[in-house]
């Protein structure tokens, strides 16, 4: 006859489980009275191991619970054990790999459930870390214009110990935190499943360029230490600097990526509450950059019109009219040759585009959504054109793809250093925005004004923001920016 276990009980339907009351004085923490929990097995000698494991889960989790009821969970129960039953708590199981598509699963249920998997797992973090924010000292850093600042921390409760949810994190990446030690590679790999799960409807292409650059920075940083495996404690600043002014001597490609280093170790850091030191904070130099910028310049009035006119007559068509409202509105490449059909205003009173995120490409972090009033010279081009009917489609189908903005790039570089007999230094198709923005200030346009049709993310454009949100009505700039076009005159003798 087989001996009785407490606790190991049978269903009618001969499916074992583990049953056990909880102890009266720990219910209001684990918010039920009963831990019952399926062994899904009928074979008694099965269930009896799966019984030992849900057990152990058990004591944690009464442990825990008492040890919250004392005020101070880790002076209860060690840090291990504490992570492990929050896991239990929270239904987790730690080595438990993200879900794989199922035979006859569609891919919207396939991804919703992968969504919640790291819904859940994301939560907890952010439980062990909310409810230890100190909001007091927030709102008095708000009230004093503190708060939301460059560098601003979230100020902590002594109660939070980061240490904690560290370990937490390093038990979700099926990982012994007594024993490690975090690499490049394991912040690079975290940030990698972060971003994927913060931007589930990035494109393939782009998810893949943004990888692909992480991998690249990584590598390159790697390269100076001892590749993936370095340790992060062990990333030496001095050396970082050298080595990435050397590996990036452009400016710009220097602080984008020495920026994208920086958000992979703060992802680390604000994903495990770890406080390692982050070597790449403050070693990019924006004004560097900004002087390096300052070099290309705007287009005098004769290359201007000639550029225009030889854009009117591409025999690509796609290729002329990207270019062509590059230089009547300012955007950026990848903002014009990104438009859906629904974007573009030909038949409203005043024609207009809408620049905005959409299905074919992200605006810039620094660009604002706007909707620009079409001049009349753009008005005539874009009506020649034979554009797609649904409106969710590329308008440029030809280029209306996350690759798209780079190709017409190449193809107006090109034709611009045709035009000019050879390369001109400071002078690029994105010279349009410059040169816009010289017309605008030549004419008497108001700041404000000039930042929304531009894009630029700042105090001016936020005012009007506030006001009409991302839609100001075209008719307000209408005037103004024809005007501005007109201009004859921005700065060139």
């Amino acid at each position: 006859m087989a001996y009785r276990v407490s606790g190991l009980d049978r269903s009618t339907s001969g499916i074992w489980r583990f049953r056990r009351a909880l102890p009266a004085e720990v219910r209001s923490i684990l918010g039920k009275r009963e831990w019952k929990v399926s062994l899904n097995t009928k074979d008694r000698e099965v269930a009896l191991v799966r019984f030992a494991t849900e057990h152990k889960k058990f004591e944690q989790a009464v442990a825990y619970a008492r040890a919250k009821l004392s005020g101070n969970p880790s002076a209860k129960i060690n840090q291990a054990d504490e992570a492990q039953a929050l896991l239990v708590l929270s239904g987790i199981k730690p080595k438990e790999e993200e879900p794989k598509r199922r035979p006859g699963q569609t891919f919207e249920e396939y991804r919703e459930e992968v969504v919640a998997w790291h819904t859940n797992r994301l939560d907890l973090l952010d439980a062990l870390r909310d409810e230890h924010i100190d909001y007091d000292t927030m709102r008095k850093d708000y009230e004093a214009g503190h708060w939301g600042t460059l560098g601003y921390e979230t100020p902590m409760l002594k109660s939070y110990d980061p240490e904690l949810v560290a370990e937490v994190r390093r038990l979700l990446d099926g990982k012994d935190g007594s024993k490690v030690s975090p690499t490049l590679g394991n912040a690079l790999e975290l940030y990698l499943r972060t971003q994927s799960f913060k931007k589930p409807d990035r494109s393939p292409e782009k998810t893949k360029k943004a990888e692909d650059q992480a991998r690249g920075a990584i590598k390159v940083v790697g390269s100076l230490f001892r590749g993936d495996s370095t340790k992060l404690v062990d990333l030496d600043r001095s050396v970082i600097r050298a080595g990435c002014r050397e590996a990036w001597p452009n400016h710009g490609t220097h602080n984008k990526y020495i920026n994208l280093l920086s958000a992979v170790l703060n992802n680390w850091n604000r994903e495990t509450g770890s406080t390692i030191f982050n070597p790449f904070s403050g070693l990019s130099n924006s004004k560097l950059e900004e002087k390096n910028a300052a070099a290309r310049s705007s287009f005098n009035p004769s290359q201007w019109r000639a550029y225009v006119e030889l854009l009117k007559s591409d025999p690509n068509r796609e290729v002329g009219l990207i270019g062509l409202i590059m230089a009547f509105t300012g955007c950026r490449t990848e903002a014009a040759s990104g438009l859906e059909v629904q974007d573009v205003h030909l038949k409203d009173e005043i024609p207009f585009l809408v620049f905005r995120d959409n299905s074919i490409r992200q605006l810039d972090k620094d660009s604002r959504s706007r909707a620009v009033p079409i001049s009349p010279e753009l008005l005539d081009a874009l009506r020649s054109y034979e554009h797609p009917s649904p409106k969710k489609a590329a308008f440029f189908p030809r280029f209306g793809s996350a690759k798209g903005a780079q190709n017409v790039s190449v193809n107006l570089r090109n034709r611009l250093k045709k035009l000019l007999g050879g390369k001109v230094d400071g002078l690029v198709p994105y010279s349009f925005r410059h040169s816009l923005e010289d017309k605008m200030r030549a004419s008497g346009m108001s700041t404000a004004h000039q930042h929304y049709i531009i894009g630029h993310k700042n105090l001016e454009s936020t005012k009007i923001h506030e006001a009409y949100g991302t839609m100001m009505p075209p008719k307000f700039l209408y005037e103004s920016l024809v005007k501005a076009i007109d201009q004859g005159d921005w700065g060139f003798s």
